[in-house]
């Protein structure tokens, strides 16, 4: 990812409202939480600090099951029922090579976990 995507997702971040709870969770095939569900006026640094020097674009394959449950984690352990749940996936798109199990898995497990939880 080079920095002008970096600077696009600050810019996203940093023009939502200060109230809006946010986090970060880093995968690559590995998830990695780098900044729990917290107000983005408390969190803003944190994330941009994170965004910048610790989000690592690589040569790695991209195992999105591990950061969906990972994010979904993060909701259930910071669960306000009258909020939304909302989930923004960024990604390189370089899909593991075991796409076809993962594809199943997000099919047959973590959507249906994200619908019943009510995750957008």
């Amino acid at each position: 990812m080079k920095n002008l995507d970096r600077n696009e997702i600050y810019l996203f971040l940093k023009n939502l409202k200060n109230s809006t709870r946010c986090g970060i969770v880093s995968f690559g095939t590995k998830a990695k939480l780098l900044n729990s569900i917290q107000p983005l006026q408390v969190n803003i640094n944190n994330i941009k600090n994170n965004l910048y020097n610790n989000v690592k674009f690589d040569d790695q394959h991209t195992n999105i099951n591990t950061g969906l449950i990972m994010a979904s984690s993060e909701f259930l352990h910071n669960n306000r029922k009258d909020a939304s749940k909302v989930v923004i996936l960024i990604s390189d798109g370089k899909m593991s090579p075991k796409s076809k199990k993962i594809n199943e898995h997000l099919q047959k497990k973590i959507i249906p976990d994200y619908v019943r939880n009510n995750f957008i």
